[in-house]
């Protein structure tokens, strides 16, 4: 009910927005407009943003339309995917015992040490999305059909145009990256074959329940005390600053942190600048992967509290940058693992490591593949659950290549990752390979000293 008021709210400033922006781009000679005022100044980059902007915008009544629309469209669909799989149960028998359990549990038994439970889940999981594909198809048809319209009378050329430059980026970068990620696969599909063979599999094929699977006989499992312990001593090497900003987050309850029925699954961190603070979703079930993953979400965060005394129309950042802090905290953990782990413990975590870029370059290349071909089909027609999952296995195809098990691939990826649904951040994490492997290098340079950079983070992530 607060969320439709709020979404209310926000489109009756579409007149304003709209306005001001067309304004804008009316104005004579604008360098010495914005030179007449030092406020004026500090924001020439937004000034500059909007008009661009504003070369798409549509008539000031359609703008006012679409965006009160857009409330009972794209915004809708979303919420409905949300309460799909932040409801949904899946029926798991284990060890002779049916239970009912919340997805991102059952999801996160995909890290299990024992690989019956592995395969368990990962069955039980595919079986249960029957209850919600139909739903889940019609949201996700509903929101690109309207992305797709309004890229075109935008006067895009096509979405992935339209996010491009939402994104800050052009053609040209994005073709880069993605060539650079061809050329890598090779590489990344040979760790994947020894995981296989490793894992007893025979074919030195991996199937996907055993993606996630834990390598060396290690059980390195954390209390969320032992968690905030170990991300805040590990940042304190690095800048003061940002360990007691860590520790402001863990001890203020910034962290919705255990995996329940009524959860999403995943995890996420919104910057809530009027107030000076974050908030941040985990589904925290004790593996250091977890403890990765809420060093990533805290750099979110910590990014954006760099951008505090910036005014609000200054902090906004777009998805090609959106990862740095993230993924540089992140690193921080990992590489202090390394440094008071034995030999065994080692192998987890550079495993572990090696799974998430895996998941980083491999994984968000057949979703940039899937969301380009379901794109390319919706504008002929609305897709049908067979359609989506064929589309998806298609893109796993095309990632993975002959390193993933064809018997066990999953056509459902697309239910349950919330990215799709997401009408104004199409294309969602495109750019992040390339940020995941800058980010890596730039942090071991410095500590090998071959790059000086003070350590004071804010100026990294200014």
């Amino acid at each position: 009910m607060y969320l439709e008021k709020i979404e209310k709210t926000v489109s009756e400033t579409t007149e304003f927005d709209v306005a001001f922006k067309k304004w804008l781009l009316k104005l004579d000679k604008i360098e010495e407009v914005i030179n007449t005022s030092d406020v004026i100044k500090q924001h020439k980059f937004i000034i500059k943003e909007s008009i661009k902007s504003a070369k798409h915008m549509l008539s000031d009544e359609q703008e006012i339309v679409i965006s009160k629309m857009k409330n009972t469209g794209s915004s809708a669909w979303s919420k409905l995917q949300e309460f799909l799989t932040s409801t949904h149960t899946v029926e798991i028998s284990l060890e002779g015992e049916v239970k009912k359990l919340p997805l991102p549990v059952v999801r996160n038994m995909a890290y299990s040490e024992e690989q019956y439970v592995r395969k368990t889940a990962y069955f039980a999981e595919l079986k249960s999305y029957e209850k919600i594909e139909n739903s889940s198809a019609a949201a996700l048809n509903g929101i690109k059909g309207e992305v797709i319209t309004l890229s075109k009378l935008r006067g895009y050329s096509s979405p992935l145009d339209m996010t491009l430059q939402n994104s800050r980026m052009d053609r040209e970068t994005l073709e880069a990256m993605l060539e650079a990620i061809k050329e890598y696969l090779p590489y990344f599909r040979d760790y994947l074959k020894k995981k296989a063979e490793l894992l007893g599999h025979k074919s030195l094929k991996l199937p996907f329940y055993d993606l996630f699977a834990p390598i060396g006989k290690v059980d390195m499992k954390f209390t969320y005390d032992e968690a905030r312990k170990f991300i805040v001593e590990n940042f304190k090497t690095f800048s003061d600053e940002l360990a007691s900003f860590a520790d402001r987050a863990f001890e203020e309850n910034w962290i919705d942190a255990e995996p329940r029925e009524g959860k999403r699954g995943g995890a996420f961190c919104y910057n809530l600048h009027p107030i000076r603070e974050s908030r941040i979703l985990a589904n925290f079930d004790g593996s250091f992967s977890n403890v990765t993953t809420i060093a990533h979400e805290l750099g979110h965060a910590y990014h954006g509290n760099c951008l505090m005394d910036e005014t609000f129309l200054n902090s906004n950042y777009p998805m090609p940058i959106a990862e740095t802090a993230s993924i540089f905290c992140e690193t921080l953990i990992v590489d202090a693992a390394l440094k008071i782990a034995n030999r065994e413990e080692k192998i987890a975590i550079l495993e572990n490591s090696l799974q998430s870029s895996t998941q980083t370059i491999v994984d968000i290349y057949s979703r940039f593949l899937f969301e380009d071909e379901v794109f390319r089909r919706r504008e002929d027609h609305s897709l049908s659950v067979d359609e989506f999952k064929e589309i998806m296995l298609d893109a796993q195809r095309k990632a993975y290549g002959d390193a993933l098990d064809e018997k066990y691939m999953h056509p459902y990826m697309w239910v349950n990752k919330p990215h799709y649904y997401y009408a104004d951040a199409n294309y969602y994490n495109f750019p992040t390979p390339l940020v995941n492997y800058l980010l890596r290098d730039l942090l071991r340079n410095i500590k090998r000293g071959k790059l000086s950079l003070q350590r004071n983070t804010r100026n990294c992530f200014h």
